[in-house]
């Protein structure tokens, strides 16, 4: 089965939680509004860079789901990349707004 209860699952084996990101972008781009004009243009700069991932980690969440198990272990190794470029890209997001 590949349904919802697989895939929770996986992101949970892969320490990610999708919700988590999606909020923590949401609150990057609001508490961007509060900075100076310097500081906000690199905050949408790095924003910016993180969308692509977060729609990659998405689309091969999908791929992953609609895969069989060989082929969904080969998706599963693209997903883990992806998964830790869009987390670390998202931590270090916010350390850049803690500074």
């Amino acid at each position: 089965m590949t349904g919802p209860a697989k895939k929770d699952d996986l992101l949970e084996r892969l320490g990610l939680d999708m919700d988590g990101i999606k909020l923590k972008l949401a609150e990057l781009k609001e508490k961007g509004k509060r900075l100076s004009a310097g500081a906000k243009r690199d905050l949408d700069k790095t924003l910016k860079e993180l969308e692509p991932k977060q729609k990659q980690l998405e689309a091969k969440l999908g791929e992953w789901a609609k895969a069989g198990k060989v082929a969904g272990a080969e998706v599963a190794k693209g997903l883990e990349g992806a998964a830790k470029e869009l987390k670390k890209g998202v931590e270090a997001a916010v350390a850049s707004l803690k500074k």
